[in-house]
């Protein structure tokens, strides 16, 4: 999946999404794109308009941003978990 999402990313602008603090386990995030984040946080990969989000640790919640974002249209959203931790 890792390697689709790599593919994707490079010719879907629109593409974004990440995964509830799981990305190292289930390679959500694009190569050479920066972090979902206000301007001005103290991360060096932090932008207003990247491509990673950060959602923590709430599956749930994940999945309603998701839809809301999917629902407004012009974009493409994904993401990433393990089933054991969506009950």
């Amino acid at each position: 999946s890792g390697k689709v999402l790599q593919a994707l990313g490079a010719v879907i602008p629109e593409l974004w999404g990440g995964s509830a603090d799981l990305a190292g386990s289930n390679n959500t995030t694009i190569d050479k794109t920066s972090s979902f984040l206000p301007a001005g946080n103290p991360l060096a990969e932090a932008q207003p308009y990247g491509r990673t989000i950060h959602f923590g640790i709430r599956e749930h919640s994940m999945a309603a941003e998701m839809n809301g974002i999917a629902l407004h249209g012009n974009t493409r959203i994904y993401g990433g978990t393990f089933l054991v931790f969506s009950d």
